[in-house]
């Protein structure tokens, strides 16, 4: 809904100016250290533009200390903290530990809901970002914290970047002193918006993927955690049998299921087909994701089994095998139980159905 503003002067800043300068001089002692914020910086900076008369006092304020006050934030955060401020319009943002901005709201004289709405995507892909990769820089060392900060850093950059033009195209529409506020958006804050809305989509998508390796890296760890696991009860298992004579067939599907589980998922990972990729759900946490993966090996491995259970005590109806390999039958039925789960729970599915039909 478009809102018409009577008058184009912009409402001089409300409050006091001499209180204001009282509030920036207690934040600017050197008593005070550190007390400079972001929100400083871009309120003396739209008190500069000002150039209505009666916002002279606000005006004066403004040159007075907008020097001082970027002096102190970089003295608090560092000189290489990336900063973009759009004075006329209260608008600013830069990049710390997160992406942070500020947006005063009286000093928008039109309907900027659609560029909002932009605003809040950018913010949640930083976000997101701040919040993954930032826990895998506190809790990683090396190589792996070094890789999980360059990624966070790159996003975050990007934030910036299209954070900054979003407020350059609102900065651009919002009227001067003494305009009338247009009850419609110009063609070109129009175009901006739906470029713009463009360009966050590539980076929404840019965030889905990078989220997708990381996920699965967390996830094949486990998964190779979980098939070491399958092959230590391998073990144990494989000695027992062969201090009771127990034939090998009998448990090689457990482990061929389990490996045909890893292939899998690998063969998932590296292809580029979309619809057979591998896709997990980042939102699962980084905790769980491992348990995740080690569990598909163990489900690899039961269903490997499950399938040899069910052939040789003849639960399956339709399929009958006579093999003198019998060790390399099962092996292979039970890799492909793990390759392919669908395919095994479609078999032991199908085959219930057949024994309750012949049951009834």
């Amino acid at each position: 809904m478009q809102i018409r503003l009577r008058g184009g002067r912009r409402p001089t800043p409300a409050g006091s100016a001499e209180k204001a300068e009282e509030t920036i001089r207690k934040a600017l002692d050197p008593q005070e250290e550190g007390s400079v914020n972001f929100p400083d910086v871009v309120r003396a900076r739209y008190w500069q533009t000002h150039r209505a008369l009666g916002a002279r006092a606000w005006r004066k304020l403004g040159e007075k200390y907008y020097g001082p006050l970027p002096a102190a934030f970089d003295a608090k955060h560092g000189p290489d903290v990336p900063i973009s401020i759009f004075g006329r319009s209260g608008l600013g943002a830069y990049k710390g530990d997160g992406l942070q901005y500020v947006i005063i709201a009286n000093a928008l004289r039109f309907d900027w809901s659609e560029g909002q709405a932009l605003v809040n995507r950018v913010d949640e892909v930083a976000e997101r970002a701040q919040e993954w990769w930032g826990s895998i820089a506190k809790r990683a060392r090396g190589q792996r914290k070094r890789a999980a900060n360059a990624e966070r850093e790159r996003i975050l950059y990007l934030c910036l970047g299209l954070m900054s033009s979003v407020f350059a195209a609102i900065d651009r529409e919002n009227p001067l002193d003494h305009h009338h506020a247009r009850t419609e958006r110009s063609s070109a804050y129009r175009k901006a918006m739906v470029t713009l809305g463009e360009r966050i989509s590539a980076a929404e998508t840019n965030l889905e993927d990078s989220l997708q390796r990381s996920a699965q890296l967390f996830y094949g760890r486990g998964m190779f955690a979980g098939a070491a696991g399958v092959a230590v009860v391998s073990v144990l298992v494989g000695l027992a049998f062969w201090h009771y004579h127990v034939l090998a067939e009998y448990g090689v599907a457990f482990p061929a299921g389990a490996v045909g589980a890893l292939v899998s998922v690998l063969q998932r990972m590296g292809t580029r087909n979309a619809e057979r990729r591998l896709s997990l759900d980042p939102n699962a946490g980084q905790r769980m994701l491992p348990y995740y993966g080690a569990i598909r090996a163990v489900v690899g491995g039961v269903l490997g089994y499950t399938i040899f259970v069910f052939l040789k005590g003849g639960l399956f109806p339709a399929l009958s095998i006579t093999t003198t390999a019998p060790l390399a039958t099962f092996t292979g039925l039970g890799f492909l139980g793990g390759l392919n789960e669908r395919w095994a729970q479609d078999m032991i599915a199908g085959s219930a159905r057949r024994l309750q039909q012949d049951s009834s």
